[in-house]
C-alpha cells in the first residue's frame, strides 16, 4: 500500500513503512495491480482480501495484513467499475 501522511509519501510492506521520494500519481502508473482508492491511498489489488460494500454505498477495502482502508466517495464509482470488469 502507498499512502500520504502530511507532506510525505510512504510504502507499507507487511509491518514496515518506508519513506518514498515519488509522488502517488507516479506510483499508481507502475502496475495495473495498483488502484487508487482515495486522494491519499493506493492499494495493490493482489493484497486485497475483500471489498465490503455497505447499503449506503460506502466501500471498505480489507487487506491481507488485516488493515482496512475506506474508499473515498470520489473513487467509489471508479472502484465499482473496476470490480465489475473483474467479475467472472
Amino acid at each position: 500500500m502507498f499512502y500520504s501522511d502530511k507532506k510525505n509519501n510512504y510504502a507499507r510492506v507487511k509491518d514496515k513503512k518506508y519513506l518514498l521520494k515519488s509522488r502517488l500519481y507516479e506510483l499508481e502508473k507502475i502496475s495495473m495491480d495498483f488502484i487508487r482508492i482515495s486522494k491519499s491511498c493506493i492499494v495493490n489489488i493482489r493484497h486485497v482480501k475483500k471489498f465490503d460494500i455497505s447499503e449506503t454505498g460506502k466501500i471498505v477495502v480489507k487487506l491481507d495484513n488485516n488493515t482496512e482502508q475506506v474508499v473515498s466517495r470520489r473513487k467509489t464509482s471508479e472502484i465499482m467499475k473496476y470490480l465489475e470488469s473483474r467479475r467472472i
